[in-house]
């Protein structure tokens, strides 16, 4: 494993999971786990972000079972500090009838609820049709986020993009923010891009990402290049290190932080899901040496401070 650079630069890690033992994601994952997994990364503070574990049984309401991953968090790491944000599951499909779940997960958050992720891989909740993020029950969704002062998370494939830039343009007062640089994924994950190859994938991303980034309320997790459906680790020049990670996606990940601007960009370990590339001490290593030549301001935006205001963490 790598030393740890720069052990002395506050992180905040906007994008995390934890795990159960019934997880079909993965195996147990603790905060402990994740503790361990920083090494020697001064990380101040983190955002869980959901992955459905610990819904409410099937004989629950079944709008209300995301409420207890909430309920799980906060019993799971109860006398641990390192969360300060949680971000929640909900159904998009039930327009205005999510407040009443946005409301179950403010009181059981104990004052650290943040928002919610609506992701299309919709798991464990009713099917979203093609077209869901422009639909009238998404729009009647976003009001009662706005309401509470909420966040709105999503989770797509690039493929997805165009949707995402249309949605932004209308509703340009939301914050809206976007998980793991848009998910340029590997032609064989995604029947639309099998006609591609993986320089035309990244070109027709890059070409959508400039776009959302003309999008002034939409904020940028930097990260998940680690999920195999993003990165093939065949696919780097020789061993996988954090100078051959940066070496890799440097190019891309400075464009990004060009177009969207630090203010709107947030460093995320998507951990433990983003293990499949490399350990957590040698992807933080990768994400600074990507922006070693940022300012001290820049630097300290990316890897904390956008995640503090845009959180209110």
């Amino acid at each position: 494993m790598e030393e740890a650079l720069e052990p002395d630069l506050p992180i905040c890690d906007t994008h995390h999971h934890l795990y159960d033992e019934q997880s079909v994601f993965y195996g147990p994952y603790s905060v402990a786990d994740l503790r361990r997994d920083f090494g020697g990364h001064n990380v101040v503070s983190t955002v869980y972000v959901e992955t459905q574990t610990g819904f409410r049984p099937s004989g629950s309401l079944l709008s209300m079972a995301p409420v207890g991953e909430t309920e799980w968090v906060i019993e799971h790491t109860a006398g641990d500090d390192l969360i300060k944000g949680i971000i929640g599951a909900g159904d998009p499909l039930l327009g205005a009838g999510v407040g009443d779940v946005l409301d179950a997960h403010i009181e059981a958050a104990g004052g650290r609820f943040r928002g919610v992720r609506f992701r299309e891989s919709n798991f464990n909740l009713p099917t979203l049709l093609p077209g869901w993020l422009l639909g009238p029950e998404l729009q009647a969704a976003i009001k009662e986020l706005q309401k509470r002062d909420l966040v709105l998370e999503l989770f797509g494939l690039c493929t997805d993009l165009p949707d995402v830039i249309r949605l932004a343009r209308s509703v340009p007062d939301m914050p809206i923010v976007l998980d793991h640089i848009g998910t340029p994924v590997l032609p064989h994950v995604d029947p639309r891009l099998a006609h591609l190859t993986w320089d035309e994938v990244l070109d027709r991303w890059r070409a959508d990402m400039r776009a959302v980034a003309a999008c002034p309320n939409v904020v940028l997790k930097v990260g998940g290049i680690g999920m195999t459906v993003v990165t093939d680790p065949a696919m780097m020049d020789g061993p996988v290190t954090s100078e051959s990670i940066a070496k890799f996606w440097g190019p891309d990940l400075r464009s990004l932080i060009e177009w969207f601007g630090p203010e709107r960009c947030m460093f995320e370990s998507n951990f433990p899901f983003d293990a499949g590339l490399c350990d957590l001490v040698t992807l933080w290593n990768a994400y600074k040496l990507v922006t070693q030549d940022g300012s001290p301001a820049e630097r300290a935006a990316l890897f904390h401070d956008t995640a503090v205001r845009v959180f209110h963490l």
